[in-house]
Order: structure tokens, then sequence, then C-alpha cells
């Protein structure tokens, strides 16, 4: 029998992964994480995404409350992105997922504590 809680937080994992589950929301927020950037700064910063996915990334994150972006240029209409609160909050997700996927690859800097003799590693 699922809980009425547990039922409650699969709903909101379904409602997060609406917002950032596709395939470059996430990478987006990782590219926004040291501060505002430049569309191409952005686009430099992920290889492999195009121009229109980006564009279409940004707007839906804005959307979202996830991202802002403040005008600098009428002519050409140009911006700068920068991560809003919601999207600070993040950060955190995204570096969890590189560190799991560093602890999956192997290459986790192993930290072992000599006292307990275990093969704890942190990443």
């Amino acid at each position: 029998m699922v809980s009425e809680a547990e039922e409650h937080d699969a709903q909101r994992l379904v409602e997060a992964l609406a917002v950032v589950g596709d395939r470059w929301s996430l990478a987006v927020v990782a590219a926004l994480a040291p501060g505002p950037r430049r569309f191409g700064e952005i686009a430099s910063s992920l290889p492999g995404i195009s121009t229109n996915v980006l564009s279409r990334r940004l707007s839906d994150l804005q959307r979202d409350g996830v991202v802002r972006a403040e005008r600098y240029s009428d002519r050409p209409p140009r911006h700068i992105y920068s991560l809003s609160g919601r999207g600070r909050d993040l950060v955190g997700v995204t570096d969890a997922l590189v560190a799991w996927m560093r602890s999956a690859e192997g290459d986790a800097t192993p930290d072992r504590d000599e006292n307990a003799g275990d093969d704890t590693f942190w990443a």
C-alpha cells in the first residue's frame, strides 16, 4: 500500500521532471551556476547542443522560473542569462549527478578512514 505522502512525493517528482527532465535543461543550469552568461558563452560551454535547442531550453527555463534573462541590447536583441533563486536551488542536483557519474566511471577519489577500515569513497 502506497502512503499518501509517498504518492504526493511521486507527483512532485513528476512535476520536477516536467521542468528539468529533458536532455539539456540541467546542463544549462550547470552552465549558469558560475554566474551570468551570454548565449554564446552558454553554447560554448555545452558542446553538442544546437543553437535552436539552447534557445528553446532557455525559453522553457525562463517560463518555469529557473532562469532569468536581462536584455542588454535592443538591436539586435541580446540577453544575459542567470539563474533565479529557484534555479540556484538546482545546482546541488547538478553537482550530485556529476558526482554520481564520476563514481560510476570509477574516477571518484578514494578517501579511506584508516580507523574504520572501510572502503568509503568521497567524490
